[in-house]
């Protein structure tokens, strides 16, 4: 394949530095899906929820696939979306900024109790070597 042509249907990815948009970019767009109505948007706003929370916990040192099954994040999706519709808070706070905040206080305490899992390893190990 020419190489213009590559580098228009199908430029390299840098997987290691990918950039997200800010949060007023993500909130913007997800003002413009029809997440109520059309499961493939839902699907798309979720998905772009999961992948900047995990680029963020990737930072870290974890990616929240150890803490989730993408399959729970999906029905806690739904769950939180009903919480958000019943609560109308879709006049003071938009969709995206919704369920990152409630994704990362959820996920976060799994995080949060993993840290305290590896803490408790290290701990151990070290009284074992000291004695």
């Amino acid at each position: 394949m020419d190489h213009e042509l590559k580098q228009k249907y199908a430029p390299r990815r840098d997987k290691r530095h990918v950039t997200f948009p800010t949060l007023d970019e993500a909130a913007a767009w997800s003002r413009t899906l029809e997440w109520r109505t059309n499961d493939y948007d839902f699907f798309r706003l979720c998905q772009a929820v999961f992948d900047y929370l995990d680029s963020r916990y990737r930072e870290h040192g974890f990616r929240i696939d150890q803490f989730v099954s993408r399959e729970e994040l999906f029905r806690e999706a739904r769950a939180h979306i009903e919480l958000y519709e019943q609560e109308r808070l879709a006049d003071c706070l938009d969709i995206f900024r919704f369920l990152y905040a409630t994704f990362d206080l959820w996920i976060g305490g799994r995080a949060n109790a993993a840290l305290d899992q590896r803490r408790e390893i290290v701990e151990a190990v070290g009284h074992d070597n000291a004695a």
